[in-house]
């Protein structure tokens, strides 16, 4: 049993880190939900904090790669590293998925730091600049 939680652990946090899918919907749905609150309370202060979870986002989707540990001389040769969590799939068709998923996530990822930066910096001043939010709303 201990070593099924194990297992069960560690490929869920494995699954966290390296499902760049679930980063791409987490990004996209925080700044979303962020969006309609900031217009919904005059705060827009709250869609330019979204910015980070973009970055943050961002992030784990462009080191892919080194998260699913690509880098680690060990996994790389046996081929865990090209392994997805919960599932075992023939060596080479895992390693061209693999491959496939990093470039996807890498494009994705660049473009979410990208974007997460100028809403981070900029993103409150842009509601007030295109008037859905007021300049100086505070509760």
């Amino acid at each position: 049993m201990k070593g099924y939680i194990r297992w069960l652990w560690s490929n869920t946090l494995l699954w966290l880190l390296t499902e760049w899918r679930f980063h791409l919907l987490f990004g996209l749905g925080t700044m979303a939900f962020s969006l309609v609150y900031a217009l919904d309370k005059n705060q827009p202060d709250v869609f330019a904090r979204s910015g980070s979870i973009l970055c943050l986002m961002g992030g784990f989707m462009s080191f892919r790669r080194f998260l699913r540990g690509a880098e680690n001389e060990f996994r790389r040769d046996t081929g865990a590293a090209d392994q997805l969590p919960f599932q075992i799939a023939l060596p080479m068709i895992a390693k061209t998925n693999a491959r496939n998923h990093d470039n996807s996530a890498m494009r994705w990822g660049i473009g979410f730091v990208i974007i997460g930066t100028f809403i981070w910096g900029y993103g409150d001043l842009l509601l007030i600049w295109i008037h859905v939010c007021k300049a100086g709303c505070c509760p």
